[in-house]
């Protein structure tokens, strides 16, 4: 397989100062045909008493679908679009089954999503919410390109919840066919260091030692992504939960470039 992936999620200061549990959720997993990577990150809303169960809920569920998936060539833009809200429709009825043994009401388990299908020559994106998925190219100008996660025209992303009445109407989905060497998806506690906010560019500075470690180190791992999240740098930036999943494409030039 040319694909490989890690990935963390950390509470943050603010949580750790009140004993709670943190609200973000990260999952990956390989596709059926052990080609292709695919990943759920999901940050539960702070103002929502149980958010980081509508997270756990939601992310499980919905990689235990997506990673069925099998393709020989680039899916078609609507049917990936169709098969993670068909994953995304299955993670709410898991939380409505919760919430109605419980007798809680669905915003409750208020909570974002960003689900990814990497394969090496294209990926898929679907995003409701805030966070942010980032792609880097070295042979492409600019290298790092922002692909979700920021809304210029139409409602803010970020007010939206994958758990709110016709939320799928304001999802982000796309395919994306062209080289990339690493796909960076991240919870918003992360995109407030990462990127430029005035002009929604990443910071080459912040990703530069994630896809150097991606495309060179003999081998990946989550409690190396857990470290740098835990880093006092980042920690005193931003209180919120951090989570961060990286996929690395070694069929990619880049990879090439550093073997």
């Amino acid at each position: 397989m040319t694909l490989r992936c890690c990935a963390a999620q950390v509470t943050g200061l603010r949580h750790r100062r009140s004993a709670s549990d943190g609200m973000d959720r990260v999952v990956y997993r390989s596709t059926a045909d052990d080609e292709g990577i695919v990943a759920v990150l999901c940050d539960g809303a702070g103002s929502a008493a149980h958010g980081g169960l509508g997270a756990e809920l939601l992310s499980q569920t919905m990689i235990e679908h997506l990673a069925q998936l099998s393709y020989s060539t680039a899916i078609a833009a609507d049917d990936w679009r169709m098969q993670a809200e068909f994953a995304l429709q299955r993670g709410l009825a898991q939380i409505a089954q919760h919430a109605s043994a419980h007798q809680r009401t669905m915003r409750e388990y208020h909570s974002t999503v960003i689900a990814i299908c990497a394969y090496p020559s294209w990926f898929a994106l679907y995003h409701i919410g805030d966070g942010m998925v980032v792609s880097h190219c070295a042979q492409s100008q600019p290298a790092y390109r922002r692909r979700t996660g920021a809304s210029y025209d139409g409602p803010v992303n970020e007010t939206y919840f994958a758990t709110m009445p016709h939320a799928t109407t304001y999802a982000e989905s796309m395919v994306v066919i062209e080289p990339w060497d690493t796909l960076l998806c991240a919870s918003d506690g992360i995109e407030q260091v990462a990127i430029d906010q005035q002009h929604q560019r990443p910071f080459p500075g912040f990703f530069d030692p994630l896809c150097r470690y991606m495309q060179t180190s003999p081998t990946v791992a989550d409690a190396d992504v857990a470290d740098f999240l835990l880093r006092d740098r980042l920690q005193e930036k931003c209180d919120d939960d951090l989570s961060l999943c990286m996929i690395g494409n070694r069929h990619s030039p880049a990879s090439h470039h550093h073997t």
